[in-house]
């Protein structure tokens, strides 16, 4: 059984989703859930009464043998208080290919990208696992946030980018410099909304290092006082 964000293709993936009314855990009535991919065509659908309730506003459910990689979302359909409207919760996965499958750039060595090497940023990292060796096969994807206005005179970015770690645990991935967008390391639970630093090279973490976890939670320590009607 895999998590959130280290499932690989083929594996059985487990979500969570919980729900709060008034900041507090809160009770629904799920009526399904869907698994959707980038097409927004549906893979698979769970009914509400195969959902599993772990605690208070809290639930389970397990999509057998996800059939695709990349990044796929969560639609949990559930009706709030009884008898209001149904609602959507959107949440996200992030499903890898299988281990050792060939990515689109080969992290050893990418060729050089039809712009150019002054248009890109060269994104390396080594990983390793918690005993000191080369970790193979750690999943990076990088899915830019796509707006017409960006287009530049070297074209404009129609497509994600992803790679690999290798046999070595080395990582390579060339970025368009200035792109921003949501990088995503399958395995280690990490996902940020980044900007692909004007450089020619830097680390995969300097590069996240001063972004936020989009799925933290946020502390809202400075507010504003509004006046009050007396």
């Amino acid at each position: 059984m895999s998590g959130r964000y280290d499932a690989h293709i083929g594996d059985d993936v487990i979500l969570d989703a919980v729900f709060t009314l008034a900041g507090s855990p809160h009770d629904v009535e799920i009526d399904h859930v869907e698994l959707v991919n980038d097409s927004l065509s549906t893979i698979a659908t769970i009914p509400g009464a195969q959902v599993v309730r772990i605690s208070t506003g809290h639930y389970r459910v397990t999509f057998a043998a996800v059939p695709e990689s990349g990044q796929l979302c969560d639609h949990w359909l559930y009706y709030p208080v009884p008898g209001s409207a149904l609602e959507t919760l959107v949440l996200s996965v992030f499903v890898t290919p299988v281990e050792g499958a060939s990515p689109e750039v080969a992290p050893e060595d990418p060729t050089v990208p039809d712009i150019g090497l002054e248009h890109v940023c060269k994104v390396t990292h080594r990983f390793l696992n918690a005993s000191g060796f080369a970790q193979k096969g750690v999943y990076v994807r990088f899915r830019p946030i796509i707006h017409t206005e960006d287009a530049t005179p070297q074209g404009t970015i129609a497509h994600d980018s992803d790679s690999v770690s290798d046999d070595n645990g080395n990582f390579v991935m060339y970025l368009v410099r200035n792109t921003r967008g949501t990088l995503a390391i399958a395995g280690v639970g990490l996902v940020r909304e980044v900007t692909v630093p004007d450089v020619g090279n830097c680390d995969l973490y300097d590069l996240v290092a001063s972004t936020q976890d989009l799925f933290e939670v946020q502390n809202l320590d400075d507010f504003i006082n509004l006046p009050r009607d007396s």
